[in-house]
């Protein structure tokens, strides 16, 4: 899958894939795999969970009589916890339970809620752990396949082996039956020189340590 058509199926611009792919992969793919697709719907569910399960941040009254630029980004608190500015009076709360939730990777979870901002994690977060849950089971039919297919060649090399090594011994057996009945002064040959083998190794004395 490409990057526009993940962008299209998550409902992202595809700026905010590209961010979204820097965050995780550390890299924008041309092409995502199975498993980048997974990791990426894990950060988008991880993220957009954790903005669910905070109450929305009540936008401050503007005090300074200055006009709203439309340019303010959505998850404010978390640009406030990236910024070199105190949170404002009120958001310590939230902030704390932010990073007090278990995660694997809060700072990325936290990365991906400033890249995405809060408002359309919380719009999306239904698409995204729907994505995250589909994602998880192609990967599982993706690795089952895998493992069965390296089962099955287990078992194709493991028969063959078994085949050629009881081909081995039939012939060996084959081998040793003629020669003890010899058929050709070959043969004849063979069997004497097995018997003298076996003399000489008799008769030596052992060599004292």
């Amino acid at each position: 899958m490409n990057v526009k058509t993940y962008a299209k199926a998550r409902k992202l611009t595809l700026k905010q894939v590209n961010d979204l792919c820097n965050v995780v992969l550390e890299q924008v793919p041309a092409t995502l795999t199975e498993t980048q697709i997974s990791r990426l719907d894990a950060a988008l569910a991880a993220a957009a969970e954790k903005v669910a399960a905070l109450p929305a941040a009540d936008e401050p009254e503007d005090t300074t009589g200055a006009e709203s630029s439309g340019d303010a980004m959505p998850s404010g608190f978390i640009a406030e916890l990236t910024g070199d500015k105190e949170p404002a009076a009120g958001q310590e709360d939230t902030l704390s339970r932010l990073d007090d939730s278990p995660s694997v990777n809060m700072v990325q979870t936290n990365q991906v809620i400033e890249v995405l901002g809060e408002d359309l994690l919380r719009r999306n977060v239904a698409i995204f752990l729907t994505h995250h849950i589909k994602s998880l089971q192609r990967l599982s039919e993706t690795h089952s396949a895998i493992l069965s297919r390296f089962e099955e060649d287990i078992y194709h090399q493991t028969a063959e082996t078994l085949g050629r090594m009881t081909r081995n011994v039939e012939t060996a057996f084959a081998t040793a039956e003629r020669i003890a009945n010899p058929q050709t002064k070959e043969d004849a040959q063979l069997y004497q020189d097995y018997l003298n083998l076996v003399n000489d190794f008799l008769s030596t004395p052992p060599s004292n340590p």
